[in-house]
């Protein structure tokens, strides 16, 4: 049978509600908000027993719950690392690369987690729209448990980690500060690392150039530029997407006191930022293309990709005069769709380049 039940953050029983440990048998589920991220703050939770929480199958439940679509982006530039590497003849360690892509998957495992729980714990996934059907709103997993479980895989991904620093210590002073850093900011008890000042640079460190050139020196054994380079997109593409999910929020971010880039330069100015990260992301991936494609027509062939779809984003971000509304979704819909397509193309200029392999073999 469900009830409701009204506490305010000053109550000692909001925590334990708020954190799903109030019982092992029911789910407090978060209905209405008011005062978010405010000590005035007060959440009426919808009490549901266990029995009652529509799941759907084991492994979509738990593909949602670690957000398996991110992983794309280790995945992804590890892939094209290795793709340069063989076309380039360079040995490549079997046993410390897997070890560091999976410590890579544990670690982006854990940090998408910690996300979810802090958005949950400052109440950005209980007042915005679009977030109310994260794996912890709909009941499929506790924030307790969800903090527990990012400590898990957390010191999984380190000890992963640990082959590749025997291996190539210098790899250390590649990780050590973007990482502590981000460390400290994810473990953080008052907000995670998603709403801090420098939040998208730390990121674009991570998950670009320092994962890029710390998998390149962990499975071959030497630095080159190119690894920096394919970093450098990758990191500027994950960036992108934060940007477009803080411009979705923006409204309610605002109103809650969140900082980040896309709300300290507001709505207009943010539409600009969207359209010039898109475009600069294009001017990078083609100067790279033309510093390492033998063929000239790759770089001219992302010229044409780059001008359609960045001409049709600057227009559809024109024509947005509100952050609300079905104008604002489908833009969100557009940018996402434009990033698939992106990696859609580097992974055909991949293919390309094992076909030519596999043509004309060293």
């Amino acid at each position: 049978m469900t009830q409701l039940k009204t506490l305010s953050r000053q109550d000692p029983e909001f925590q334990n509600y708020l954190d799903g440990r109030f019982s092992k048998t029911e789910r407090a589920l978060p209905l209405e908000t008011l005062n978010v991220n405010s000590d005035s703050e007060m959440v009426t939770f919808r009490i549901v027993p266990l029995r009652e929480i529509a799941r759907p199958g084991f492994f979509a439940m738990w593909a949602e719950v670690f957000k398996v679509r991110y992983f794309l982006l280790l995945a992804f530039p590890a892939f094209v690392i290795l793709t340069k590497n063989s076309f380039d003849d360079v040995e490549v360690d079997p046993l410390v690369t897997t070890t560091s892509l999976l410590g890579a998957f544990f670690l982006i495992a854990a940090a998408n987690l910690w996300n979810d729980y802090f958005d949950h714990l400052k109440g950005l996934d209980r007042v915005h729209p679009e977030t109310q059907k994260k794996p912890i709103q709909k009941g499929w997993v506790t924030a307790w448990a969800t903090k527990a479980w990012a400590w898990v895989y957390l010191v999984l991904g380190i000890l992963l980690g640990l082959p590749a620093l025997w291996v190539e210590p210098t790899i250390l002073a590649v990780v050590a500060l973007p990482g502590a850093l981000a460390l400290w900011a994810w473990l953080n008890p008052v907000k995670g690392l998603r709403f801090r000042r420098g939040a998208e640079l730390l990121v674009f460190l991570l998950v670009g150039p320092m994962f890029a050139v710390g998998f390149q020196l962990a499975s071959s054994g030497f630095f080159d530029l190119e690894s920096l380079w394919i970093g450098a997109i990758t990191g500027w593409l994950a960036v992108f997407l934060i940007h477009v999910r803080n411009f979705e929020a923006l409204m309610v971010n605002s109103q809650a006191g969140f900082q980040s880039t896309v709300v300290g330069l507001g709505f207009e100015s943010s539409k600009s930022l969207l359209v010039g990260w898109w475009a600069a992301l294009w001017g990078a991936f083609i100067l790279y293309q033309y510093v390492y494609m033998p063929l000239i027509w790759w770089p001219m062939g992302s010229l044409a990709m780059a001008l359609a779809t960045t001409i049709p984003l600057n227009r559809r971000v024109s024509r947005l005069q509100s952050p609300m509304g079905s104008e604002m979704t489908a833009l969100i819909r557009n940018c996402r769709s434009l990033v698939n397509l992106f990696w859609c193309w580097w992974l055909l200029q991949c293919l390309w380049m094992y076909l030519l392999m596999e043509i004309h073999p060293r």
